[in-house]
């Protein structure tokens, strides 16, 4: 019999290496309990090992990781953004702009691997992080039109329903608690599920951690909002707690974002030496 993939799952092998659980074609989604680890589809001709490896980045596509890794760059730069938004509103009319920056890496970061072998969970997530992407963008693009008109005071802008809404207590509720809720924790989990699948659980656990802080945020957010008429010192300490969450919450993904990175890089993706070898 062939050798088989070093990450195959042997616990769903028996002493014959056939399959004794039911575990669905990749491709295809039929049962492959009884194949043998080395046979194929008999639906689809795809080769059972690819069904029953775990879900290591080790057999992914060096093409995936290449791009998997540039997104993580792109969104570290993306989260320095968001944090330095208040500090660029002094000097610029409209920094809306600025917040498509980890929007285009995380569109990049939802790629499908080519050769995905994932568990449902994480391909769940991965899913949910696609349609959500393109929901922010949609938002931002419609928000950023709203917030540039005010800023170059063209006024046109208010003519338009949607724009109209967006601007209204409602419409910012919305945006707000899609980007500063609901993204996030998609994100959060998708790249726990990245940091697991590279074998990089201290990093899992980080991800875990910022699970609960970004909860924490929200927290603190919707009770400043709640009491901000209560007297000042505890509106403050709620107002600050808040901002310092969230900037604890973006550093912390950076740093955790950039080594995960230079995993994949390390790990994963071969080196130009590497691949010259004869």
């Amino acid at each position: 019999m062939p050798d088989l993939p070093a990450n195959i799952d042997r616990t769903l092998l028996d002493d014959a290496n056939h399959v004794v659980s039911d575990v669905p074609c990749v491709r295809c989604k039929y049962n492959l309990r009884t194949l043998p680890a080395d046979g194929c589809c008999p639906e689809c001709a795809e080769p059972v090992s690819g069904s029953i490896c775990r879900a290591e980045l080790a057999g992914a596509d060096p093409v995936w990781l290449k791009r998997v890794s540039g997104a993580l760059a792109v969104m570290t730069i993306g989260s320095l953004s968001v944090l330095g938004a208040p500090i660029l509103a002094a000097g610029l009319p409209c920094i809306a702009p600025f917040f498509f920056i980890p929007l285009i890496g995380m569109l990049f970061l939802v790629s499908r691997d080519p050769r995905e072998r994932g568990t449902t969970e994480g391909i769940t997530a991965r899913r949910l992080l696609f349609w959500g992407a393109y929901i922010s963008i949609l938002f931002a693009g419609v928000w950023t039109i709203a917030v540039c008109g005010e800023a170059f005071n063209d006024n046109e802008y208010y003519m338009n329903p949607l724009l109209r809404w967006l601007s209204s207590p409602g419409g910012l509720i919305t945006s707000a608690s899609w980007f500063l809720g609901v993204l996030p924790a998609l994100l959060l989990a998708y790249v726990r599920y990245l940091a697991q699948r590279a074998e990089e659980m201290s990093l899992a656990c980080w991800f875990k951690v910022l699970h609960w802080l970004h909860a924490l945020f929200i927290v603190f957010s919707i009770a400043f909002l709640l009491l901000v008429r209560t007297p000042i010192v505890l509106s403050e300490s709620l107002g600050y707690a808040s901002i310092g969450t969230w900037i604890g919450l973006h550093g912390t993904f950076v740093v955790a974002s950039v080594r995960l990175a230079a995993a994949i890089d390390r790990k994963f993706i071969p080196s130009p030496q590497a691949e010259d070898a004869p």
